[in-house]
């Protein structure tokens, strides 16, 4: 195993709560959301959510990445057992050692979200599902693609809630957008922002 035991935990730890993990290539544009199935001594087995249209260049690629939680992994291969993907462990890297920003889970039954106040006409109040949050940040999703999270954007004052309790105020802006096939089959974007204090 060539990552350390605190990045094996990780996954360990995703596939004990079924969180959802996003799957990529250096190859397509597209990330796709998915499980880990199961996290061995010697691989990590994902459910493949690949879609039909990319497999091609799935296969064609030469980097495939492996985000959990707040850590990013990558590998020069990946496997199939000839229904889903499988990651030696013995290729994985961790090339993103986040988890130093303490990260705070949430259930999936949990309901967390972030009312955003519209910058442009400071008064369209936007609800958006939180994805994942932590000490520097989180990170949201988005049916459609839009200017009004493009990088650099400044959002004042929003309000993080939990089941609809009110759990922090934060101001931040966006560092990064990305568009990613969910675990519906459904066209989402997921928004980065980071926090302003940090």
């Amino acid at each position: 195993m060539s990552i350390n035991v605190a990045a094996f935990d990780v996954l360990k730890e995703c596939a004990e709560k079924k969180s959802p993990v996003f799957f990529s290539t250096d190859k397509v544009p597209i990330v796709f959301q998915t499980f880990i199935l199961k996290a061995e001594n010697d691989h990590i087995l994902l459910e493949n959510r690949v879609t039909p249209s990319h497999i091609i260049e799935v296969v064609k690629s030469d980097k495939f990445y492996l985000q959990c939680q707040m850590m990013r992994f990558v590998s020069e291969k990946i496997d199939s057992n000839g229904v889903h993907i499988v990651f030696p462990l013995e290729s994985l890297v961790a090339i993103e050692e986040t988890r130093q920003a303490r990260r705070f889970p949430f259930e999936a039954d949990e309901r967390v979200v972030v009312e955003i106040l519209n910058p442009i006409d400071n008064e369209t109040m936007l609800i958006k599902s939180v994805m994942d949050m932590s000490s520097h940040g989180i990170s949201i999703k988005t049916r459609y693609a839009s200017k009004l999270f493009a990088p650099g954007t400044e959002f004042k004052d929003m309000r993080i809630l939990i089941d609809g309790n009110l759990y922090n105020t934060v101001s931040g802006k966006v560092v990064y957008g990305r568009r990613f096939i969910g675990i519906d089959g459904k066209s989402y974007n997921q928004i980065g922002l980071q926090f302003e204090d940090n």
